[in-house]
Formats: structure tokens, sequence, C-alpha cells
């Protein structure tokens, strides 16, 4: 088994652009995930985290190689919820991915009406589940070569 990687990458992290660091993977299952974050690709991210697959971001050129694979992109995210304006992160993708996944932490409270409403809005399908079944949705579909899309907030603490 790979051990994670020494380093943590959470949303005050930046780099040399000032936006939050990204990782780059061919192929990010998610290893682990606790109240302070999650083991992506065996690297510990602190926090939320939006993952999208690389070929569809409008910056695409810039981390992903012809040939190589489609690469996803793992980025910190800087909330502790989420909220309708943080989908408008995969509103620029072309074509959308099969499904976003939402992970909304340790449980679902209530319907989340306006994310629904948000995700028809911008023609994408999307999942809103407890953030354990996300990332359990996260890496069967992606074992099976779906195009995915994830933004997800850490379970709480128990």
């Amino acid at each position: 088994m790979k051990k994670t990687r020494q380093h943590n990458i959470s949303p005050k992290q930046k780099s040399p652009k000032g936006d939050a660091q990204t990782h780059l993977s061919l192929s990010p299952i998610i290893s682990q995930y606790d109240p302070a974050g999650f083991v992506i690709d065996n690297i510990r991210f602190n926090g939320s985290v939006a993952i999208i697959l690389n070929k569809f971001h409008p910056n695409a050129k810039k981390g992903a190689k012809k040939g190589e694979g489609e690469m996803y992109s793992i980025t910190p995210h800087p909330s502790k919820t989420i909220g309708e304006a943080d989908l408008t992160f995969f509103s620029n993708l072309a074509p959308h991915p099969h499904v976003v996944l939402i992970g909304v932490g340790e449980a679902l409270t209530h319907p989340h009406y306006a994310l629904r409403a948000r995700l028809q809005k911008l023609h994408l399908t999307g999942e809103i589940v407890p953030t354990a079944a996300a990332c359990r949705t996260w890496n069967l579909l992606l074992s099976e070569g779906r195009l995915l899309g994830m933004l997800a907030i850490p379970p709480a603490s128990p």
C-alpha cells in the first residue's frame, strides 16, 4: 500500500500565481476522508476539495499533454459549506461531465433546493449526498471511466 505523501495542501497555500495549489492526477482515487479533509491520489488535502476532469477545464493546455490520458485537477476549496455560487466552477466545462457529485458533509440535513435549481440552470446532472457516499460513488464511477466532477466538504467530527 502506498504511503500518503508528507506534504499537505490546503486552501490557504498559494501558488506563485496567487491561486490555491492544484494537483494534477490521472486517477484521483479518494482513499481517505475525515473531518480534516481528504487523501486523494496519496496526497493529503486539508478542508474541502473540487475535482474536475482537466481536459474540460478552460486552462487544460497548461497541465495536460496530448496523449497522456485524462488529467483531473484537484483544487482545495476555501469554503466549509457549499452554495449556489460554488457551482460556477463547473459552468464553463464543455462538454459537461456525466455527473457532478456534491458531498455536503456528515449528513443530508435538508433537500438543498437552491443547489438543485442551480444544477438544472447550468444543465448539469448532479447528486447531492453525504460526503461518505460521494467519495464511494466517485471511486466507483471513476473506475467505470465516467466523466466526473466533484465538490465536497469534509464530514463533521463525531
